[in-house]
């Protein structure tokens, strides 16, 4: 049998095509420093033309004192926040600027 005709496992395919897949995955994906600073605060505007968020957060200690800040994030969390949103994150410095990363609504103050 040659080998244009023989036939390959399906599954075996599927599994090399998830393994090539969870490694570009890992490498797309900066993993967050354990001692990245917390962020709190509220979102002032959204961005989308340059991939920032106007945020007026409180003082991160060690880093910077409260103050309201654009911050760049990815296109899915553009897209999940919303104006006058509290927001928690971690702060991320890169080469092109200060990233939010691991952005979640902010527990409700009231609960």
């Amino acid at each position: 049998m040659s080998i244009l005709t023989r036939r390959t496992n399906p599954p075996i395919l599927q599994l090399a095509a998830l393994g090539i897949a969870l490694l570009f995955a890992g490498c797309a994906r900066e993993s967050v420093p354990a001692d990245a600073p917390e962020v709190r605060g509220v979102v002032q505007d959204l961005r989308p033309g340059n991939g920032t968020i106007l945020v007026k957060h409180e003082d991160i200690p060690g880093v910077m004192p409260a103050m309201t800040m654009a911050f760049r994030v990815d296109e899915n969390t553009l897209r999940r926040v919303q104006l006058n949103q509290a927001i928690t994150a971690r702060l991320v410095r890169r080469e092109d600027g200060f990233w939010l990363v691991e952005v979640e609504a902010a527990p409700d103050a009231n609960n």
